[in-house]
């Protein structure tokens, strides 16, 4: 006969559950062990003052059970009340008619308190068929002359448990009307299928633009998850309440609540990152290749610099700009890193008095683009880092907050529980950066890592769920200096292919590991040939970085052999097909207009030849060469659904190309501008095509023309209304002679002017 009983179960919003019992073990007749016996390590065994009492006389303590006929799937829980001296864990075993042997670990309380746990057997492996003996279960680490008492242990079938694993809004830092996708992830922790319902409740001042705020779910079986989403928007800044909940038979059964921090201003990134990991010291000589030689390398920007002001001046004296590191606002990095598994020391007053006298002494320093935190952290510290970001945002909104993060081979040791993907979707939760930084090397003597491209996918997947750019940390050197590493030292074609991937994937900034001391690129016996190669990459890095800076990835795809976490191009996308000799990636972009960009990037191993063709018929192909920073025309073979063409690409290299300049682009998630600007064209020089940017803070007459040296009109660009915001326009001089032009932005009652050259 089945028994039906209520049960509390710890963890839940509900009040009980009914529960249907397949077999127990009660222990209520005095002397009646109900069929378990001793195995191992066990001096007395009897039931007593309703409990199964065990004299324990050694640390591993094993008792047999008794042959039960269950069958499995009506049955997934193994509900256990028992009191324990010492936390450990321990194991249940159990036999069927079609599994040999099934068993599950779980963990122990062991405070001396009587503690129930609710395991669930069904999701493991051997809980099939009909369960035929409980053939042991183990205890581990018992104290010796100690009893351990079990209460009672059930078999029970508690149908449907819904649990809300996460409700989160998967944007940081919003402005008012942007919209916000708000996301509810619920798992069925139960063995039976079940359903419920969704429900979202706003405050004032939070619109709803997509769902309906309370949603039927479809039914969800045992072990299975499903995700209610919404998108809403805020009409002004401030931090607004949202709660989510799930509703079984009318009543809550489970509710998480976030406030959704809506900004009037933040950090946006207006240009590439590209940086070093370690930067030149600041005050390093000319012989210990400083500052200067860093510049020569092509960069632009420190990744930090200690907080002196005299340092900040030095980084501003060569045209460069730094992030500050504040990590010295603590005695040490357990703080900021809890690896390990050590919760960290809690952040207190002085900590935050020092980090707001930085941020006060740099946030009007025009060279100091943001704060370095920390590398590395491991989980148990987000909360700390959490609290240095909200800090930071405070006093100095429109600077970038930056903290690196491990690659997937850290482990639960960084990570706890979660899976790569799921740590770094909860590191931008609880943190909230508007970077997403991580570091993978790939370089090793005897072969390649394998996970390059696994992580690179993850990390690209989780920046665009989040709205944020990321940034990779690539090896720029060997293990020369015997750290342990095992690292081979890159040439110039595996420098250019890490890069290009880089790029292909959507990452908007590069930084290169290692630089400065020893066992970085000024310590290496290849010095010269490492900073030849880094500087020619940099090059083209910025060449086609204000192509970049305009375009969302779409698509990361391979041609070739397949890695780990890579996709294999379909035939279904704008690339269709490309064919090589060679293992190729392709990405896929569009700027804010919708035009279509692609990237194709050849493997570092050989020049290759490679024949691409798209979905579509084009008279016109454009390709950016990053040697001479001009545009030009791509032979291109169209029929009248297709187009194919050849691309001659170098180990390592990869190419953009489009098939239009946009003749205007308004940047609808940029912040107005604050005065009225006009950029440098790109590229320049050029050849024959161009595109101007220009800036408007407010609604107005515009227009823009283009002269020649001698200040006669050339052509009119544009003349007429455009809205606030950040535009483009396209200008194509095929017939003019080479030369300097000017081009001039007539606009709010005043003219801005500057030059660009034409170069055949």
């Amino acid at each position: 006969m089945r028994l039906f009983i209520l049960l509390l179960i710890a963890g839940t919003a509900a009040a009980s559950f009914a529960v249907e019992i397949g077999a127990g073990w009660e222990f209520n007749r005095e002397g009646d062990s109900e069929g378990w016996t001793i195995e191992e390590n066990v001096a007395q065994l009897a039931a007593v003052d309703g409990g199964l009492t065990s004299l324990v006389d050694g640390e591993r303590v094993r008792l047999l059970g008794p042959q039960v006929d269950i069958p499995a799937a009506d049955f997934g829980f193994l509900v256990l009340r028992m009191r324990a001296l010492r936390s450990s864990s321990a194991l249940l075993r159990w036999k069927s008619d079609s599994s040999p042997l099934g068993f599950l670990s779980f963990e122990l309380i062991g405070d001396g308190r009587f503690h129930e746990y609710v395991i669930p057997l069904h999701e493991a492996e051997g809980w099939t068929g009909r369960i035929t003996r409980l053939s042991g279960l183990t205890f581990f680490k018992a104290i010796p002359g100690t009893n351990l008492v079990i209460d009672y242990l059930r078999i029970v079938r508690l149908g449907p448990r819904l649990e809300m694993r996460k409700f989160r809004a998967k944007r940081i830092t919003p402005k008012p009307g942007e919209p916000v996708p708000l996301e509810m992830i619920l798992r069925n922790t139960g063995d039976g299928a079940g359903s419920g319902i969704a429900r979202l409740s706003l405050p004032s001042g939070i619109r709803l633009l997509e769902g309906e705020s309370t949603r039927a779910l479809a039914p969800i079986a045992a072990g299975a998850a499903d995700t209610a989403r919404w998108t809403v928007s805020a009409g002004e800044p401030g931090d607004f309440p949202v709660t989510g909940q799930i509703l079984l038979d009318g009543d809550v059964h489970a509710d998480s609540a976030i406030v959704l921090p809506v900004v009037s201003a933040r950090w946006e990134q207006r240009e590439f990152l590209l940086t070093a990991w370690s930067p030149p010291a600041v005050w390093a000589t000319a012989r210990e290749r400083g500052l200067g030689y860093y510049g020569e390398a092509n960069f632009k920007t420190l990744l930090w610099v200690p907080p002196g002001k005299a340092a900040v001046d030095s980084v501003a004296r060569y045209g460069m700009r730094c992030l500050i590191n504040v990590g010295s606002i603590v005695p040490d990095q357990s703080y900021l890193r809890a690896q390990d598994f050590q919760v960290p020391p809690k952040l207190r007053p002085e900590h935050f008095a020092e980090l707001d006298g930085i941020i006060d002494k740099f946030r009007d320093h025009p060279a100091v683009i943001g704060y370095f935190i920390v590398d590395e952290p491991g989980h148990l510290a987000f909360e700390n880092l959490s609290q240095i970001v909200a800090r930071i945002r405070r006093r100095d909104p429109t600077r970038l907050c930056y903290i690196n993060q491990h690659p997937s081979s850290a482990g639960p040791a960084w990570f706890g529980p979660r899976s790569y993907r799921e740590v770094l979707e909860h590191y931008l939760d609880v943190i909230q950066l508007e970077l997403l930084s991580y570091d993978r090397y790939t370089f090793f003597e005897g072969g390649d890592g394998p996970d390059f491209f696994k992580d690179l996918a993850t990390v690209r997947r989780v920046a665009l769920d989040y709205g944020v750019p990321f940034a990779n940390i690539v090896q720029a050197v060997g293990d020369e200096t015997n750290l342990g590493l095992n690292w081979r030292i890159p040439k110039a074609p595996e420098h250019r292919w890490l890069a290009y991937n880089s790029l292909a994937y959507g990452a908007r900034s590069l930084m290169w590991f290692h630089w400065n001391h020893t066992w970085g690129v000024t310590g290496s016996v290849e010095q010269d040939r490492l900073f030849a190669s880094i500087r020619n990459v940099n090059a083209e890095i910025n060449t086609l970085a204000p192509f970049l800076m305009r375009l969302r990835s779409t698509g990361a795809y391979h041609v070739g052999e397949i890695p780990p976490g890579g996709v294999a191009l379909p035939d279904t996308v704008l690339v269709r097909a490309v064919e090589a000799d060679a293992d190729m990636v392709v990405g896929l972009f569009e700027d804010e207009a919708g035009n279509d960009y692609f990237m194709v990037v050849n493997d570092y191993e050989e020049a290759t030849t490679a024949t691409v063709m798209l979905d579509r018929s084009t008279a016109e192909l454009l390709t950016l060469d990053v040697a001479s920073g001009t545009v030009r025309q791509v032979p291109v073979e169209t029929g009248s659904e297709n187009a194919e063409f050849e691309v001659d690409l170098r180990p390592g290299a990869g190419r953009l190309f489009f098939f239009t300049y946009p003749t205007a682009v308004v940047t609808a998630r940029s912040p107005a501008p604050e005065r009225y600007g006009l950029g440098q064209n790109y590229p320049n020089p050029f050849n024959p095509v161009t595109t101007i940017s220009f800036e408007t803070p407010a609604p107005g007459t515009v227009k823009v023309t283009i002269y020649d040296a001698l200040g006669q009109e050339v052509e009119v660009l544009v003349d007429g209304h455009r809205e606030s915001g950040h535009h483009a326009v396209r200008w194509s001089a095929p017939e003019l002679a080479s030369g300097v032009y000017l081009y001039a932005l007539e606009a709010g009652g005043r003219t801005l002017r500057r030059k660009m050259t034409l170069l055949r």
